[in-house]
């Protein structure tokens, strides 16, 4: 069995023995392997040395569609961070470092750093390491606008209504430059006042590579039975805006029915 089957069967194994109050709670949606794959191979990867940040990694899927995608024989180093906050996710998140490592060459050190807390807590906010890559699906839910969380994001520039754009733009200013981050989220953020601080955000801090859409709305978290429009994007920190390939598929098969590059 694929390495990355395993862990999406320990992720509907974990959605199926909690509550959807629990799910709504966390904003928790697990994400699939397929799913996982195509994010992954939208990154560069040309670095001897890569850290990668995966902020509420849930069992450490994408993480591990990164890590075991890599041509390791070419890579010196790689330093992992994730943050969850789901205890009951521990068993699968170090199944999934103990095949990231198995995965590798003996000439590739590998350390993986397992933070037990919220990328909105204060600890991640006052951590200054920086990223060469980040991957990430992040919590979908609201932000109290009188919350510690939102406190915390004001005090760096930062005003989001809801965890994912949060998680998008806290993980974005912990990015080497010319850093790269894919990610999947939701359309909303697109048109209207609401997300508009978040696009001037990206559009000042980034260039979008690339952005990924899909004709279905229910087969994306297929396993959390979801009815979300979701796009993947991925965006290069402080680099210049050039062409940005844009792709299309019916669900997360990927099979791309359309493909063409914006200016």
């Amino acid at each position: 069995m694929n390495t990355l089957r395993k862990i999406e069967l320990n992720n509907i194994e974990a959605s199926q023995q909690v509550s959807k109050a629990h799910k709504k709670q966390l904003g928790q949606f697990f994400t699939s392997a397929k799913t996982a794959e195509f994010m992954a191979s939208l990154f560069s990867t040309e670095l001897e040395n890569i850290k990668l940040l995966d902020p509420g990694c849930g069992n450490a899927i994408l993480s591990s569609a990164f890590i075991m995608g890599l041509d390791s024989k070419n890579i010196k180093s790689i330093q992992l961070t994730l943050y969850e906050i789901d205890k009951s996710l521990e068993a699968g998140i170090n199944d999934s470092i103990f095949m990231m490592k198995s995965s590798l060459g003996s000439s590739t050190s590998f350390n993986a750093k397992l933070k037990w807390e919220s990328f909105l807590s204060e600890h991640a906010f006052q951590d200054n390491e920086r990223y060469s890559h980040a991957i990430l699906n992040p919590p979908y839910f609201k932000l109290n606008k009188f919350s510690k969380e939102s406190n915390l994001l004001n005090e760096i520039g930062i005003k989001s209504p809801n965890a994912y754009s949060a998680f998008m733009m806290l993980a974005i200013t912990k990015l080497e430059n010319d850093g790269e981050l894919v990610a999947i989220i939701p359309r909303s953020f697109t048109n209207g006042p609401y997300y508009k601080p978040f696009r001037e955000f990206i559009l000042n801090n980034t260039s979008i590579e690339h952005i990924h859409v899909f004709d279905s709305r229910s087969s994306v978290f297929k396993t959390d039975n979801v009815l979300q429009e979701v796009i993947i994007i991925k965006c290069k920190k402080n680099s210049n805006q050039k062409e940005v390939v844009l792709t299309r598929s019916k669900d997360d098969s990927f099979i791309i029915s359309r493909s063409e590059k914006l200016s």
